[in-house]
C-alpha cells in the first residue's frame, strides 16, 4: 500500500509489479485474506472543506478486481489485522478499533476513551497475538489489550505517542514509541526483566511529570534572548511570550500602549498546556494534516477566552493551508476547548503570525475541465489555434496538478509554461477560462512560482486583470463566461498562497486595488465570493506585514468589502461564505486601525457597516454571519439597528 492511492501486488522472484489495484483515497493500508483476496483500507479525501470517504475496500483472488467497497470509519483507516478463524480487525484515527468477519461486517468496536478535550487519540497499530487477544496503539501514549469480545483488559502507559505495534511468534507484543525506543511485552512472568520494567516505569513518570514541568533545556535554547526584547514588537495587546533569560524561560506580557514587554516572572510549569513556537498556552491541541507526500503532525497553541476563529486563521497563516479549512480548524478548536465564541474580527487575543500565507481561493472543483481545450481549439481563429504538441504540453500540466501526492517532486517544464502563457496572452475572453483554472492550481503547485519565473510573475497580474474585466470583441458583457470573470478573481487570491507571489501581487497592489471595484458590475455569487476572497487576503496581508497597505488603501479595501455587501446582491445571493469573508475583512482592518489609531478606516467601516444593519443584516440569519456582525459592531464602538 502506498500514499499514491494504489496497492500493488509484486512478484519477489522478479521485483515486477503484477498488479496495480488503484482509485483509493490517498494513504492505503492492505491486508491479505484466508482465500487469497484483499482488503485495502484508505486515509481519506478533501472534498470541499472536509475530508472524508475513509473506506475499505475488497478484491478477488487472482484478477484483483474491485468487489465490495465499506464506509463505516469516522476517520483515516490506518491498519487491517487478520484474525484467525473469525475475519480481520481495522483502527482508525476516529479512535476505534472494529472487530469484523471476513465480509466486512462488523462484530465488536473498541474505543480508545476520550481525553480531557473531548477526543480520542489516533489509533494508529493493531495487532492480534496468538493468544487471540487485540493490542491497539495509539497516540494517547497507550497500548491497550482487549478480548475478542471487545472487552478493555489492560492499558499500558507509555511515555509518548505510539506509532506502531507488532505481534511476535511467541505471543508477545513490540511497540514503536516517540521516543524512539521499540519495547517488547509479554505476559510470561517467567521473561520479565525487572530492571527494564523498572527503567519503563521510571520514563512513563518521568514523561508525566514533564508535562507539569516548565520548559526543557533545549526548548529554552530556542527562544528568543530576554536582553534583546526591545528589538521584538508584540502582535498584539496582552499576547504573552517567553524569552530566555539565562538558564530560565521568562515570561513578558506586550503593552500595546507603551509597545513594551512587561515582566510576568519565570516560567516554571505549564500547568498541563504548552509551549508552541516559544509562546506558552493554556492547551496544546494536536492536529493531523494531509499534505502532498503523506500525513504531518502540527500543533494548535490555545488560551481559553481566545476566540477559535482567530486561533484557526493563525494556524492556516503559518502552515499555508487552504482557506476553506477555516470553519472545519475553529470547529475542532471549539470541541477540543470545550469553549465556543464568534469569529474574531481584529481583536487582541494573542497572535503569532508567521509570514507564509495560505491557498485562499474558495473550494471549487480541484480538477480543471482541460477536456475543453479539444473543442475551443477549433472556436479561435487558426492563428491563435493549438497544436497537437501544445495540447499534450496543457494535459501535461493538468496532469501534474491533479497528482497532489507528487507535489514534493514534480514540476513544470518551460515548454508547458510557454504553451499556458500564449493560450492566457491570446485567447479572447470568452474562451480563455480553462487556461486561468490551469494557472489557479499552478500557483498552488509548490513548483509553480518558480515555473513562472520572475518576469511571468509580473506579467501575470495586469494580463488576468485584462482578462477578467474585459468585454469579448464585438459582444456584450453577457457573452464572456461567469467562468472567467471568477477565475481571475481566483487566480489573484491564490497569488497570496506563496512568498514569490504574493510579493508579485503586492508590486502591483496599487493597480488591483484600483480595478476591483469594476468586477461589481458582474453581480453573480461566485464572482462576488472570489472579490470577497481577494479583500481578505489583502487585510491579512497587512497583519502578516503591517506596512503593506497604506491607511488610504486599508480604506479602500474596507470600504471595498462594505460595498460587497450593499450592493446589488441579495443576502440570499451573497451566501454566508461571502458575507464571513466580506465582514471578516472590515474587522481585521479596523482592529489594526485601533491599534495604530487610524480613525478613517474605523469610520468609514461604520458608516458601511450601519447602512447594512440597516438594509440586509436581518435576513442574513445564518449564526455564523450573526455572531460575527455583532462582534464587528462591537469593535467599532456598540453599534446597534
Amino acid at each position: 500500500g502506498s500514499w499514491d492511492g494504489t496497492a500493488r501486488v509484486w512478484d519477489l522472484e522478479t521485483q515486477q509489479c503484477l498488479h496495480v489495484l488503484p482509485g483509493h483515497e490517498n494513504g492505503v493500508c492492505v491486508l491479505e485474506l484466508p482465500d487469497g483476496s484483499l482488503v485495502t483500507g484508505s486515509t481519506g479525501q478533501q472534498v470541499g472543506n472536509t475530508v472524508t470517504d475513509f473506506k475499505l475496500r475488497f478484491w478477488a483472488k487472482d484478477s484483483y478486481t474491485l468487489t465490495q467497497t465499506l464506509v463505516d470509519h469516522q476517520g483515516p483507516i490506518r491498519q487491517l489485522a487478520l484474525v484467525p478463524d473469525l475475519g480481520f480487525v481495522s483502527c482508525s484515527n476516529d479512535g476505534s478499533i472494529k472487530l469484523r468477519t471476513l465480509d466486512g461486517v462488523v462484530l465488536a468496536s473498541m474505543e480508545h476513551p476520550l481525553n480531557a478535550e473531548g477526543k480520542p487519540g489516533f489509533v494508529l497499530g493493531v495487532c492480534v497475538l496468538s493468544s487471540g487477544l487485540l493490542v491497539s496503539a495509539s497516540e494517547d501514549c497507550t497500548a491497550r489489550v482487549w478480548s475478542p469480545q471487545g472487552q478493555l483488559l489492560q492499558t499500558v502507559e507509555h511515555p509518548g505517542g505510539l506509532w506502531c505495534v507488532a505481534a511476535l511468534p511467541n505471543g508477545d507484543f513490540a511497540t514503536g514509541c516517540d521516543d524512539k525506543i521499540v519495547r517488547v511485552f509479554t505476559s510470561d512472568a517467567a521473561r520479565v526483566d525487572p530492571e527494564a520494567v523498572a527503567s519503563f516505569q521510571r520514563a512513563v513518570e518521568e514523561a508525566q511529570i514533564a508535562k507539569q514541568r516548565g520548559p526543557s533545556g533545549v526548548e529554552i535554547e530556542s527562544l528568543p534572548d530576554y536582553d534583546q526584547r526591545a528589538g521584538l514588537s508584540g502582535n498584539s495587546d496582552g499576547q504573552i511570550q517567553m524569552f530566555r533569560r539565562g538558564s530560565k524561560a521568562w515570561a513578558c506580557q506586550w503593552s500595546g500602549p507603551s509597545k513594551t514587554w512587561v515582566d510576568i516572572g519565570e516560567v516554571t510549569g505549564t500547568g498541563g498546556g504548552g509551549v508552541v513556537d516559544g509562546e506558552a498556552f493554556d492547551m496544546v491541541i494536536p492536529v493531523e494534516i494531509e499534505l502532498p507526500g503523506g500525513l504531518k503532525k502540527l500543533e494548535i497553541g490555545y488560551n481559553q477566552g481566545q476566540n477559535p476563529f482567530t486561533v484557526a486563521q493563525t494556524f492556516i497563516d503559518k502552515h499555508m493551508l487552504d482557506q476553506g479549512y477555516l470553519r472545519e480548524i475553529a470547529d475542532y478548536i471549539t470541541q477540543r476547548a470545550g469553549d465556543y465564541r464568534p469569529p474574531v474580527l481584529g481583536n487582541n487575543d494573542s497572535v503569532n503570525v508567521s509570514s507564509s500565507g495560505a491557498e485562499t481561493a474558495p473550494a471549487a472543483t480541484n480538477t480543471p475541465q482541460y477536456k475543453y481545450f479539444p473543442v475551443v481549439r477549433a472556436a479561435v481563429d487558426r492563428s491563435k489555434a493549438l497544436s497537437d504538441s501544445e495540447l499534450i504540453a496543457l494535459e501535461q500540466i493538468v496532469q501534474t496538478v491533479q497528482d497532489t501526492a507528487y507535489y514534493h517532486s514534480s514540476t513544470f517544464a518551460s515548454q508547458e509554461m510557454a504553451v499556458l502563457s500564449r493560450v492566457l496572452g491570446q485567447w479572447p475572453a470568452h474562451v480563455v477560462f480553462p487556461a486561468l483554472d490551469l494557472l489557479r492550481l499552478v500557483l498552488v503547485h509548490p513548483q509553480g512560482p518558480s515555473a513562472l519565473g520572475t518576469a511571468g510573475l509580473d506579467a501575470l497580474v495586469p494580463q488576468v486583470l485584462r482578462l477578467g474585466l474585459q468585454a469579448s470583441s464585438g459582444q456584450s458583457d453577457d457573452a464572456v463566461p461567469v467562468a472567467t470573470r471568477m477565475l481571475s478573481l481566483r487566480v489573484l487570491a491564490n497569488l497570496f498562497l506563496q512568498d514569490e507571489t504574493r510579493q508579485a501581487a503586492l508590486a502591483h497592489k496599487s493597480e488591483v486595488l484600483s480595478k476591483l471595484p469594476a468586477f461589481q458590475a458582474y453581480p453573480h455569487k461566485l464572482v462576488a465570493l472570489s472579490l470577497a476572497t481577494v479583500l481578505l487576503n489583502f487585510a491579512r496581508a497587512q497583519v502578516v506585514e503591517p506596512d503593506t497597505l497604506t491607511p488610504e488603501e486599508q480604506v479602500a479595501v474596507s470600504s471595498m468589502a462594505a460595498e460587497l455587501l450593499n450592493g446589488a446582491l441579495s443576502v440570499s445571493e451573497l451566501g454566508d461564505d461571502t458575507i464571513l469573508r466580506a465582514l471578516v475583512a472590515i474587522g481585521t482592518l479596523v482592529g489594526i486601525a485601533a491599534l495604530v489609531g487610524d480613525a478613517k478606516t474605523k469610520e468609514t467601516a461604520g458608516i458601511h457597516v450601519t447602512i447594512f444593519v440597516a438594509g440586509k443584516a436581518s435576513t442574513a440569519t445564518a449564526p455564523a454571519v450573526q455572531e460575527c456582525l455583532a462582534e464587528l459592531q462591537q469593535l467599532l464602538g456598540g453599534q446597534s439597528d
